[in-house]
C-alpha cells in the first residue's frame, strides 16, 4: 500500500469502514489504493454518517489520519505523478489540487465543488470550471 514505516494497526478502522462507504456502483476504486484513500478523505471531511450508520468518532478520526498520512506521503515521494512532481499543493475541505509549472497544469487529486466529483484527473490550468476560480482566489489571498 505504500505506506512504509507506518503502523498496520491503524489499518484496521480503514478495512471496516470500506464497506460503509464503498457502494457497488464504486467497486472500481478498490482497484487503485491512491483512488481508494482520497475517496475516503473525501466522504470524511465532513461526514460523520457514513452508509446510513453512525460510525464511532474514533474511527473516523483514524481512517482520516491514515489517508491523509498516505495522501501526504505519496505526493512527496511523487508516486501519483511518476513523471513529475507538483510544484505546489493547495486543497481544502473541497479540493486537493498539485500544480505542476514546467506543463502548466493542475492534477486533481479531489475535487467536490461541482456534481463531476473529479478524482485524480490531470487537467490544463486555463480550464474553465469552479475549480479554477478557487484556485484563483487562493492563490491571491496566499500572496497578500
Amino acid at each position: 500500500m505504500g505506506l512504509r514505516n507506518y503502523n498496520v494497526d491503524n489499518l484496521i478502522p480503514l478495512l471496516m469502514l470500506i464497506p460503509h462507504v464503498i457502494k457497488d456502483d464504486d467497486l472500481r476504486v478498490l482497484e487503485s489504493i491512491d483512488a481508494l484513500m482520497i475517496m475516503m478523505l473525501s466522504i470524511l471531511m465532513n461526514n460523520q454518517h457514513v452508509g446510513g450508520k453512525d460510525v464511532d468518532k474514533g474511527i473516523i478520526s483514524s481512517v482520516r489520519s491514515t489517508s491523509i498520512y498516505y495522501i501526504v506521503n505519496d505526493i512527496i515521494m511523487n508516486n501519483l505523478s511518476q513523471t513529475r512532481k507538483p510544484d505546489i499543493v493547495v486543497g481544502n475541505n473541497s479540493y486537493l489540487v498539485g500544480y505542476s509549472r514546467l506543463d502548466n497544469t493542475l492534477y486533481v487529486y479531489m475535487c467536490r465543488l461541482c456534481t463531476k466529483s473529479c478524482l485524480m484527473a490531470l487537467i490544463p490550468v486555463n480550464f474553465q470550471c469552479q475549480l479554477a476560480n478557487e484556485l484563483n482566489k487562493a492563490v491571491i489571498n496566499m500572496v497578500r
